[in-house]
């Protein structure tokens, strides 16, 4: 691979590090992926793409269910970052699946707030406008997150992440026909909704075998 290549030339890039992180990711290689997300992390969360690294190592720890792991590695990270609002969306939704409820709520109330709080200084910040449609799914807001979803959808209405965001808050209320009706729709702007990506958009968990949306994954516009 020429990603390992060039990091043999210049190992303490993170910017490789992260490439090939995210390379190994989407082939599917989890167990080299948080390799190379761990050793950004390793020099403290102050480094150059920690923020990325410890969002995506969280995640695929998600999906691994290690979440012990995933508990330490978040919380140490929040510590110094309490801004970090989808940390504590992956937080939640792994308490959730353990059974503890309440944790899970109060962790997506205090994301929800950071999300706010970016949203309030600029209305036009898609990132975390989305979140706060997905913490209000989350949270059984579903007529608040329609709403603030289909907000950013009439101010963007080209923009694929926008539109992805519905998809993700369709899935997250069990919708599935409009979970695909929207996933289709960012897929024709954008190949980068493959299966690959699928496999770690823990939104999609509840779907994540369901054919009709492997299928809309797999086509190519």
């Amino acid at each position: 691979m020429l990603l390992e290549g060039a990091r043999s030339i210049n190992p303490s890039s993170n910017h490789i590090l992260i490439n090939l992180g995210v390379t190994y990711e989407r082939l599917g290689d989890f167990d080299k992926a948080i390799k190379y997300y761990n050793e950004i992390l390793q020099f403290g969360y102050a480094t150059d793409y920690a923020d990325i690294a410890i969002e995506y190592l969280s995640t695929l720890l998600l999906i691994k269910k290690e979440y012990k792991l995933l508990d330490e590695k978040i919380k140490g990270y929040l510590y110094s970052n309490p801004s970090s609002y989808k940390l504590y969306y992956i937080l939640g939704i792994a308490k959730k699946n353990m059974g503890f409820d309440k944790e899970a709520f109060d962790y997506w109330e205090s994301g929800l707030r950071e999300a706010n709080i970016l949203v309030n200084k600029n209305e036009y910040f898609l990132e975390p406008l989305i979140y706060t449609a997905l913490f209000n799914a989350r949270l059984n807001h579903p007529q608040k997150a329609l709403q603030i979803i289909n907000m950013g959808y009439e101010k963007n209405q080209n923009d694929p992440d926008i539109i992805m965001g519905k998809a993700r808050v369709f899935s997250i209320l069990n919708d599935k026909t409009n979970m695909l009706k929207w996933f289709s729709k960012a897929k024709r702007l954008t190949d980068y909704f493959d299966v690959g990506w699928l496999k770690t958009s823990i939104d999609f968990e509840p779907f994540i075998n369901d054919n009709h949306l492997i299928s809309v994954a797999m086509h190519s516009y």
